[in-house]
């Protein structure tokens, strides 16, 4: 992966800096170009599909194949670009036909990775663009909709959800892309105001980015057309109120294993309202921290935990019903932990103010069961009577009141949460 993205950043540098370099810089900076791409050309002979149920790593030939196109394509005077041109863009039809699910869903599962696919699917397609290169092969209806994954899971102030291997990062980059690309204003319409663009992150060539820019700046904004909204092949379900900074939001999570990447956070949830993150899923730092095996376990996330044990990753998983109305919204979904455990979970949105959570756990013996919720730090108020818990942010809030108060006990555990920077 890291000869690719070398080979992007290369190819960028150059064309910036290419008019005051010496003659001897000119030639070592193209060995280097002609070494990388006949390494990348010669360890990548088909496409990467992952090993059977565990997409880890896709996104690497990924990255490989967008480095191998930009040197093919910007040096045709290497005898074998066309040769690396054709096998970037054969492997890169490949990766979208069969790395992406259906409903537009990257299968790594988590919203970095996604995006970073955003990205460097963006760079081939406007290089190809630019180049008049035919790459007709290239699946543009299914890329669209990896833009609608990012829209409607994104959260109301128009960052993307935390989950798995994923932060909470600003989303206009990527809107702009789509926006340009597809011309459509209701991916301009969650895009700030006040934004500021860093255009070098548009692949470096102005007249890219002017005329991405260009594109972008004509588009009307228009309000997305639905508010909440289900990715059933990926597992991802969104209650949401409205399309203002104050919408009530709730992300649930019951699908497919996405890999290393991913975290045992099935049924779990999140929640922004009012304009705080009431609920929060855990993120992920990087990847050497000694915090990730804790931020990647059932523990650090809003679901079920059983007897102090770990979800299974491939276990069976199914979402019976999801509905979606004007005066509620409803998902049932079941997970199975093993050990002749089964957790079901259903969430009832009563639109627009609050959630309902049952959860059902099934099972042959007995088990110690623990319903998690994690809160950015902040003085948490119990209720002894109601064993109610109440947070104490400035602005909105989240009260959580038990149906049964007799039949559970509550306790406050301190632990990292890093996607929100705490």
């Amino acid at each position: 992966m890291s000869a690719g993205k070398r080979s992007q950043n290369f190819v960028v540098a150059y064309m910036a800096f290419a008019p005051v370099l010496d003659d001897d810089t000119h030639i070592n900076i193209l060995k280097s170009m002609l070494q990388h791409a006949q390494y990348l050309y010669l360890v990548n002979e088909e496409c990467y599909y992952g090993r059977e149920g565990d997409p880890s790593f896709i996104n690497m030939q990924v990255d490989e194949m967008v480095g191998l196109a930009m040197i093919g394509t910007m040096f045709p005077e290497f005898k074998e670009s066309r040769n690396w041109v054709d096998r970037a863009y054969d492997i890169l039809y490949d990766h979208i036909e069969y790395n992406v699910y259906p409903d537009g869903v990257h299968k790594e599962l988590t919203p970095r990775y996604h995006n970073a696919m955003l990205w460097n699917y963006f760079l081939a397609i406007r290089m190809a663009e630019l180049n008049n290169l035919n790459i007709s092969g290239f699946d543009m209806a299914t890329y669209e909709k990896m833009f609608d994954f990012m829209l409607y899971t994104a959260e109301p102030d128009g960052k993307s959800p935390p989950i798995g291997d994923s932060e909470n990062a600003q989303l206009d980059v990527f809107l702009v892309m789509g926006a340009s690309l597809f011309e459509r204003g209701d991916l301009k319409y969650l895009t700030r105001e006040d934004f500021s663009t860093n255009l070098m992150l548009m692949g470096g060539d102005l007249i890219l980015q002017r005329r991405v820019m260009e594109r972008f700046q004509k588009l009307v904004p228009v309000e997305p057309t639905e508010t909440s909204y289900a990715f059933g092949n990926a597992g991802f379900y969104v209650m949401r109120s409205d399309w203002t900074m104050d919408a009530r939001y709730l992300l649930f999570k019951n699908g497919p294993w996405g890999g290393t990447h991913s975290h045992r956070d099935q049924l779990g949830i999140e929640v922004y309202a009012y304009g705080n993150r009431l609920i929060v899923d855990s993120g992920i730092t990087d990847y050497s921290g000694s915090d990730v095996g804790y931020l990647r376990s059932t523990g650090a996330h809003n679901t079920v935990m059983v007897d102090h044990g770990e979800q299974p990753i491939t276990s069976d998983y199914r979402v019976d019903e999801w509905t979606v109305s004007d005066d509620y919204d409803f998902v049932d979904g079941t997970y199975d932990w093993g050990e002749g455990v089964t957790h079901r979970r259903k969430v009832f949105f009563v639109k627009p103010e609050y959630w309902i959570i049952c959860d059902i756990l099934e099972g042959n013996d007995d088990h110690d069961f623990y319903q998690l919720f994690h809160f950015l730090p902040t003085e948490i108020e119990i209720d002894p009577v109601y064993n109610s818990v109440r947070t104490n942010y400035d602005g909105a809030n989240v009260l959580l009141v038990p149906a049964d108060a007799q039949k559970l006990s509550v306790e406050l555990f301190e632990k990292p949460v890093v996607s929100h920077g705490k």
